[in-house]
Formats: C-alpha cells, sequence, structure tokens
C-alpha cells in the first residue's frame, strides 16, 4: 500500500491498482489489501469527477463479508459506501447499505467518531425522506454517545435536534413515548426551556396559540432545521452533494475527535455539528414565520416551520375533538385561526388517519365529533341504569318500613 500511494505519476499509479485488483480478485488472503486498493481507486476517480465510476467501483468490495477486516475498518469502508450512494442520490441503496452496519458494533468503545458519521449519513437520508421522527431518533443517538453526553456544548444541540424533530413528528404512540422519554430528561427543562415547553405544550390538552408564545417562539425558529430546503438533499448545491471522505485515510483510521463528515472541506459545506443537525447545507434565510398549513400531499416538499404549524393545529384538532362533541363549524375555524377549506382539510386528514371520529355537516354547518354509540352498548347502559334506580327505590322502600316500624312501636 506504501508503495502504490508514494507513485508519483497517476497513469503507473492506476496500472499497478488495476493490476493488483485483477491479481487479487478470486484470492481470500488478500482480501484486506484488495479492498485497501479499490478504495484508493474509487477515491481517485472521485477526484476527478467521476462520482458514477467511483460509487460502482467501492461497491464491489462485499466488505460484510470480509472476515479478515477488523470492525472499524470495515464499518469505514460501508460508511464511505453510503456516502457515494448519497452523492448519486441513490437513497434506496444508501439505506440497503446502511442495514449492513449493526448499532450494536457502533456503540462499542472507541467506535465514536465512525457512530457519529454513521449518524450524520443517516441524517440526511430520513432528510431525503422528510422523516422527523427517525431525524429525532438520530438525535437522541448523538446524546447517547461517549464523549457528547458529558460535555453540555456537545449535548445541547443534540437534545434540542430531538425536541424539535419530535414536535415535527406525527402523533402516534411511538411519537408520544418519545416525548415523555425526552421531558423525563432532568437538563431539558433547565438548559432548554423553550423547548421544554414546546413538548408541555403538545402533551398538555390545552389550545397552542399561533405564533407560538415568545420568547419560545423565536427561539424554536431559530433552530436549524428550519432553515434547510428538503427538495435539494443531494442534489447540486444542495444537502449532502459535497460530502467528500473526511480525514479517513486508506486503512481506515479516521480522527476519533472529528465530529462531522467533511473535515477536508475549506468551505465547510457538509458539515454535521454534535447535534447531528445538518448545517451549512445550502442553507436559506429562515424568513416570515409562516401560517400556512400544508396538506398531506405537500408535506414531502414543504420546509419544517410549515410542517410545525400543521402539527399544531392537529394538536388542537384533537384538544376540541375530546373536550366539544358537535360544534360550529365556522366556530371551529376560529379557534383555529384558519380558514373554511383548510380547517375541513385538516379535520379529514385526521379522521381519515383514525386520530379523531367527526362528521362534518356541511349544510347545517357543524361538526360531529362524538362517536355514535351501537344500539347494544346503549340498551346495556339503560339497562345499568335500570337496574341502580331499582336498587336505590328497594333501599327508600327499606328505610321507610324501617322507620315506619319504629315510630310505631314508639307509640305503643
Amino acid at each position: 500500500m506504501t508503495f502504490v500511494e508514494n507513485l508519483s505519476v497517476k497513469s503507473e499509479q492506476l496500472e499497478l491498482i488495476a493490476a493488483l485488483r485483477s491479481v487479487t480478485s478470486s484470492h481470500i488472503h488478500v482480501e484486506v489489501e484488495r479492498a485497501r486498493v479499490t478504495r484508493m481507486l474509487s477515491k481517485m476517480q472521485e477526484d476527478e469527477g467521476k462520482i458514477n465510476e467511483a460509487s460502482e467501483t467501492l461497491q464491489e468490495v462485499q466488505v460484510e463479508t470480509y472476515g479478515s477486516l477488523d470492525k472499524k475498518e470495515k464499518a469505514d469502508l460501508i460508511l464511505e459506501q453510503m456516502r457515494l450512494c448519497m452523492r448519486q442520490r441513490d437513497f434506496v441503496r444508501m439505506g440497503i447499505i446502511a442495514n449492513k452496519i449493526t448499532k450494536k458494533v457502533l456503540d462499542e468503545e472507541g467506535l465514536e467518531s465512525l457512530k457519529l458519521r454513521y449518524l450524520a449519513l443517516m441524517a440526511l437520508l430520513s432528510h431525503s425522506k422528510h422523516d422527523a421522527m427517525e431525524l429525532g431518533k438520530g438525535a437522541f443517538s448523538v446524546l447517547e454517545t461517549r464523549g457528547i453526553k458529558d460535555d453540555p456544548l456537545k449535548w445541547q444541540p443534540a437534545l434540542a435536534s430531538a425536541c424539535v424533530y419530535a414536535a415535527l413528528s406525527y402523533w402516534d404512540n411511538h411519537t408520544n413515548d418519545f416525548v415523555h422519554r425526552l421531558l423525563n430528561d432532568t437538563r431539558l427543562a433547565d438548559s432548554l426551556p423553550s423547548h421544554y415547553a414546546l413538548l408541555k405544550m403538545l402533551t398538555t390538552d390545552e389550545i397552542i396559540p399561533w405564533p407560538l408564545p415568545e420568547p419560545h417562539g423565536s427561539i424554536i425558529h431559530s433552530h436549524e432545521a428550519f432553515k434547510l430546503d428538503p427538495n435539494r438533499v443531494g442534489a447540486p448545491g444542495g444537502p449532502g452533494s459535497e460530502l467528500s471522505p473526511g480525514a479517513a485515510n486508506s486503512t481506515g483510521a479516521h480522527d476519533d475527535t472529528a465530529m462531522n463528515i467533511d473535515s477536508s472541506s475549506s468551505s465547510g459545506v457538509g458539515n454535521i455539528n454534535a447535534g447531528g443537525v445538518l448545517t451549512n447545507f445550502g442553507l436559506k434565510p429562515a424568513g416570515a414565520l409562516i401560517s400556512k398549513v400544508v396538506l398531506k400531499e405537500d408535506e414531502g416538499r414543504s420546509m419544517w416551520w410549515e410542517i410545525l404549524r400543521k402539527r399544531v393545529v392537529q394538536h388542537n384538532i384533537r384538544v376540541i375533538a375530546k373536550a366539544y362533541s358537535r360544534c360550529t363549524f365556522s366556530r371551529l375555524a376560529q379557534i383555529l385561526s384558519l380558514d373554511a377549506p383548510t380547517t375541513e382539510a385538516m379535520v379529514s386528514e385526521l379522521v381519515s388517519n383514525g386520530s379523531i371520529f367527526a362528521k362534518i355537516d356541511r349544510p347545517a354547518g357543524i361538526v360531529v365529533f362524538a362517536r355514535p354509540r351501537p344500539a347494544t352498548e346503549v340498551l346495556s347502559d339503560w339497562a345499568a341504569d335500570l337496574n341502580q334506580v331499582l336498587t336505590l327505590l328497594d333501599n327508600a322502600t327499606h328505610l321507610i318500613s324501617k322507620e315506619v316500624t319504629s315510630h310505631a312501636a314508639k307509640v305503643i
């Protein structure tokens, strides 16, 4: 490897690499050397701008079957394959390759830098899918990484990201469990009061005003997630477009203190901070607080602030459905601060997802949230109530008879 790296003439270097790969193609005892040479060739192709060729070259190496490679180098090669797939915008293959790395291996001591690189790449993959829950879980994994959880400058961004993406997730049992796990963190209320307030509002059966109350609204809005354009992941100039191998060398060595994918980029594009939050990925100004509500079919193309607005509206509808059995449509729209068509779309979406029960009577302008009861249930309740009335009547009759008898005995 040293001899190949020290060749000054690139053409000779390429010829030697091709010869070595040809000779070692069927020899298991030199699979490690073949993997390292292949990675070197892939790096040279990438430097020439041949991203597709570089990716295909590295995909030839079935790293997971190489028993001679140690865990760290094997994981490093798989991460390189994931990174090149990201540059190709081949998110499907990237997800398949990601399954070759077990989280149990990355949790071992000494592999913290590889774990952070993995989480950064998975954040890009989840961002391309617009999957807020996976982004939140990724930030939470960063929070529990050695070297992060003991440093406030590192765990605070991770905890903030976990809270923000939890709030952006569609509310179900998994989201509820995740939010309460975050609320149980004693550091949250003291270090990040605005994020704590956001989660408390989402777990309390009260209407959340929009815009969010200050200073919480401005602090939440300043989070980097709300500056990312979901339509540009992996695109030229967008998130993940300029990722490079970083400080990892051909043998898989990597600086354990590094917490970004691209530590060698002079432009700073592609950095991932300790919180697992995407930074410097083609950011655009956050602008004014957006008040429109996104429809379900447009969520994957919308900014995260629009999604947060929608989650607040959905929370408010669930609260209203718990408090009222029926409500006029105009009053519901007024409470939600929405127009009639958007209000109807939001209620319909929650009904189709099974979150609430509602029926909209358009001619009467009424929304009914009370679920109709089956006849058998009504009859059972009636029978139970009737039995209770008869029991009370029997007890009252007995007490009256007892009182009359006692009075008669006293008179005699």
